[in-house]
């Protein structure tokens, strides 16, 4: 087994036992974690009387070990494509939500034969659909995205807008087709539930004296899609978790990690209140039997995976690690916490963190927890779980492996890429 470097034989005999390799850069995923996550969002919902599903959406994080976690908690997948569709069946996925912006007949086909609940995203998938659930004698749930006024012409393919809903279930009505629910999507890193609970007003006024009302009696669900944000917790709390996450696959005496909102961000449980109590003032009154479906992306995966680089080198303008954005290709636009697990110290490094890409945008960070990080320190990036391996792209450097820890014990998971995976694609005459 290869040690990793900054960690002695013994201290990485023990973090890695179950693995052939631990050769850096490398994903981890904390199993420990990722059921916290879960578990704390069905208890939150569950304290409520208003019933409530989730479905965790492929595009933010499709590792199947992951994924695998979180079906087993009872939460569903809401898939984009083909591909993501596929994977969702080999995971055994209880409930499946099929949704994108623009859906060819192949793809609705195969939804429909997988039982898959089809978001309707426009007038013109209508008759997609006709044919889909004709040709599969299938009863699949439809449901109807609707575009709620967000601002801005990137926006404008997502949904139906609300003068034109009515329309959209006369068409239906045409063709034999049945609504079953309701999906809306507001946008990414909503840390209040304010917006939900004025979008949920508006559905609600949709279904009890506007255009739908003609339909509310019979649906069973809204579906207020995702975009909780989080942020991760503060320096001391990723300094706890790092001391712990090291404790765990040494001496002992760990803690489990729970995953904690930003200051400035409402609780789970606040969330989930608002939320539920919005649902039932101003959905379930015209659509008694209606259930709170969402779609929780980000505030699973982020707090579940961690990456793991080494310092390659120190220069003037910074320290170089062995991975950068083509593993983070979200540091482009967010801000990650960086502890060093070599020197975790309470105080934060004014440093920067570049990768080790032939870019110049090629950072990763500003600063890091703990001592001045020297060659060989091992450094780890923090609650990377959202968007980053689904986006990582194939580029100059070798995608990362995956750790998967859980207790005391560790395993890979994905392997790390070389040149056979990078070329298996190709034809080569």
């Amino acid at each position: 087994m290869d040690t990793v470097r900054g960690l002695n034989a013994s201290e990485s005999g023990r973090l890695f036992s179950s693995i052939e390799s631990a050769q850096t850069p490398f994903y981890i995923l904390d199993e420990d974690a990722a059921i916290t996550s879960c578990k704390e969002l069905l208890l939150a919902l569950s304290v409520h009387d208003t019933p409530a599903r989730c479905f965790f959406p492929y595009k933010t994080n499709p590792v199947p070990a992951f994924l695998r976690l979180v079906h087993e908690s009872g939460i569903g997948a809401e898939v984009s494509s083909t591909l993501e569709l596929e994977l969702a069946s080999r995971m055994k996925a209880a409930d499946i939500i099929y949704s994108s912006p623009v859906k060819t007949q192949d793809e609705i086909d195969l939804a429909a034969r997988a039982s898959a609940t089809i978001m309707v995203n426009a007038r013109d998938e209508l008759p997609k659909v006709k044919s889909a659930l004709d040709s599969a004698r299938d009863s699949s749930r439809i449901g109807l995205r609707l575009s709620l006024g967000r601002g801005g012409t990137e926006w404008s393919r997502f949904g139906i807008r609300s003068e034109g809903v009515g329309g959209v279930v006369e068409d239906m009505s045409r063709l034999g087709l049945r609504l079953s629910g309701l999906h809306f999507h507001l946008g990414s890193w909503l840390r209040y539930p304010a917006p939900y609970v004025k979008a949920l007003e508006k559905v609600g006024g949709l279904l009890s004296d506007g255009p739908l009302a003609s339909v509310a009696e019979g649906l069973e669900f809204v579906d207020i899609g995702g975009g909780i944000g989080v942020s991760g917790s503060s320096h001391k709390d990723v300094l706890d978790y790092a001391r712990g996450f090291m404790s765990k696959h040494g001496v002992g005496g760990y803690i489990p990690h729970k995953p904690l909102m930003s200051r400035t961000q409402d609780s789970m449980e606040s969330f989930a209140e608002a939320i539920c109590g919005s649902f039932e003032r101003d959905i379930l009154p015209a659509a008694p039997d209606a259930v709170l479906w969402l779609e929780p992306g980000r505030l699973l995966a982020a707090p579940s995976f961690h990456l793991v680089v080494s310092v390659l080198a120190v220069r003037d303008s910074g320290v170089v690690v062995d991975g950068g954005i083509n593993l983070l290709p979200s540091a482009l636009h967010e801000k990650y916490r960086v502890v060093n697990l070599s020197k975790p110290l309470v105080r934060r490094a004014n440093v920067n963190v570049w990768g080790p890409l032939p870019m110049s945008n090629d950072k990763i960070a500003d600063g890091v927890l703990g001592g001045p990080p020297g060659v060989g320190d091992i450094l780890c990036v923090m609650d990377v779980g959202a968007y980053n391996i689904s986006m990582s792209p194939q580029f100059v450097q070798p995608q990362a492996a995956i750790v998967s820890v859980n207790g005391g014990v560790s395993r890979l998971v994905r392997r790390r890429e070389d040149l056979s995976h990078r070329l298996g694609r190709d034809v080569l005459d």
